[in-house]
């Protein structure tokens, strides 16, 4: 039986599975609106008929909130990471060790992660626009205390409470770009706006604070990240709109969902509404907000509370789809980190006696490798999933997503295994570069992957979702700042590394474990999403 035949059930009131959607409608038989460019594909979420309806903005309207959302993750992924490069000129200034810094690191990772229970909540009930302003505010405040920050004391304390604030960047843009975009186009946007602005920040942060470092002085290293931090909070306050908007909800039946057997489903279903199960708009006569309505400050909520966010929030961590995307999206990313606080230790010394400029430089690998990741992640994901789900009868199935991730099973493991065994044995510089190009590709492709494999599954509630990924995720950045340089010293880096290599090749080889039983996960879930989902209309 295909999976389309699968899908319908002799009960046709039996609620859908979470995710399973009728993506491309070739027959034009769905009673939905479709997109104007592409008339096969059904526009998923439904929008409303409201002007102001993120969904229906203009063009230019959407540009602008992705350019909103893209310059706050460049000035976060320079902000939280132009350290790495300098990390053995800023120990001499500072008379910190290097794994004093790299430590404190680790509880930036940590309080990254878990503040986004307090975030996700306040910007689902207060607005986005506001919560993203406080953090870029408070992110520039802190980053500034780091150039004047005295004793491993301090460095912890900035580190702990700067993370808190800026872990906005760590779930918030990938839910307001699923606020704008539609399932069909949301991953180009994905890779686009968020992995290409926070991993190329990342990667920009190391190559400028090199040269800050040796010709301005190692304050300088953070006084320029907070004018950054200064004019990006200006131009959005001026520029972004908030993107919350209360959407009615009705929960679909598995009859919206039936691909082969579709035509017959609807001859024995002839009314419109058995079939289409239409979202009632009314006759509204919905007027466009002014500018100054727009940019209101805050945007109440009245239709749930913070508390219950909160423990929504806690749900999601029971629940395998959301728990495996959080440890797969760590296991890919921590490898990342692994290599970045090692760069500056290994570059720095003999044989390649690099000054602080030139190991911020070798960041251009990264960042070559980022660009080309964000085409595969992005724009090349949205085209191949499309084309699955054309060939499974026009059905839509989170899992087609995780195809790719074959991908990122070779090249990361080999990136890894080439960095540690090249360093080992102090081959050429360009070598390492390579390793870098590889990684870079490799985890910043993957990650759009494994974002909208969750957004996918659980659209209605992925901010909630999507907390209890960032919270798994950065405790495993957490464990692995401390746990990498006795990791090293007591294996050795060809060791460490050829074990870290076969580390990840295994982990991420779970996504086929994902691929054959992710939809009986998403089923077993059914019931209690959808009641979630009732809650809050």
């Amino acid at each position: 039986m295909s999976q389309a035949q699968d899908s319908i059930d002799s009960s046709t009131d039996e609620v859908v599975i979470p995710g399973t959607v009728v993506l491309v409608d070739a027959g034009h038989l769905l009673h939905k609106k479709h997109s104007k460019s592409n008339q096969d594909i059904v526009l998923v979420p439904t929008p409303s008929d409201d002007p102001d309806d993120p969904l229906n903005w203009t063009p230019r309207r959407k540009l602008m909130s992705m350019w909103c959302i893209g310059i706050y993750c460049f000035a976060i992924g320079i902000e939280s990471s132009v350290v790495n490069s300098v990390l053995v000129p800023l120990s001499a200034s500072t008379g910190l060790q290097v794994s004093q810094l790299i430590n404190g690191n680790g509880y930036l990772f940590l309080t990254s992660g878990w503040g986004l229970l307090w975030w996700q909540p306040f910007a689902l009930k207060f607005g986005k626009r506001p919560t993203y302003l406080i953090s870029i505010f408070a992110a520039g405040a802190f980053i500034l205390w780091s150039a004047y920050a005295k004793g491993d004391g301090q460095w912890i304390a900035k580190n702990l409470i700067g993370g808190f604030f800026g872990s906005v960047v760590e779930a918030l843009p990938e839910i307001s770009i699923t606020d704008v975009y539609f399932a069909h186009e949301r991953a180009t946007y994905l890779s686009l706006v968020y992995a290409l602005a926070l991993f190329g920040g990342s990667s920009v942060g190391p190559i400028i604070a090199g040269f800050i470092d040796e010709y301005l002085g190692y304050q300088w290293v953070f006084i320029i990240p907070t004018i950054i931090c200064g004019a990006t909070f200006v131009f959005m306050f001026f520029f972004m709109e908030e993107t919350n908007y209360h959407r009615i909800r009705v929960v679909p039946t598995q009859i919206e969902v039936a691909g082969e057997g579709m035509l017959e489903a609807i001859e024995e279903k002839k009314t419109e509404a058995e079939f289409s199960a239409p979202i009632t708009q009314g006759k509204v006569a919905f007027q466009k907000k002014t500018y100054m309505q727009r940019m209101s400050l805050f945007t109440y909520n009245k239709h749930t509370t913070m508390w219950q966010i909160f423990t929504d929030q806690i749900r999601f961590f029971s629940w395998p789809v959301v728990v495996w995307t959080g440890w797969a999206y760590g296991l890919l990313l921590v490898w990342l980190v692994i290599v970045g606080t090692t760069s500056s230790s290994i570059l720095s010394i003999a044989p390649y006696n690099f000054s602080a400029s030139m190991v911020g430089l070798t960041n251009v690998a990264g960042l070559l490798g980022c660009i080309a990741g964000v085409f595969f992640g992005g724009q090349f994901n949205d085209w191949f999933t499309l084309r699955l789900t054309q060939r499974n009868n026009g059905i839509f199935e989170p899992e087609l997503r995780l195809w790719l991730l074959c991908v990122g099973l070779f090249m990361i493991p080999g990136a890894i295994i080439l960095w540690g065994v090249g360093a080992a044995h102090q081959i050429h510089w360009v070598g390492l570069m390579f390793a870098n190009v590889f990684l870079s590709f490799g985890t910043t492709a993957a990650v759009p992957i494994t974002l909208n494999y969750l957004v996918d599954s659980y659209r209605d509630l992925s901010g909630e979702a999507m907390t209890v990924v960032i919270c798994i995720r950065n405790t495993m950045y957490f464990a692995m700042s401390f746990g990498i340089s006795p990791w090293i010293a007591g294996m050795g880096l060809q060791n460490a590394y050829i074990t870290a290599g076969f580390v990840s090749f295994i982990t991420t080889a779970t996504f086929f474990i994902m691929i054959k039983w992710g939809k009986t996960f998403r089923q077993r879930s059914a019931v209690q999403y959808w009641s979630l989902v009732d809650e809050r209309n």
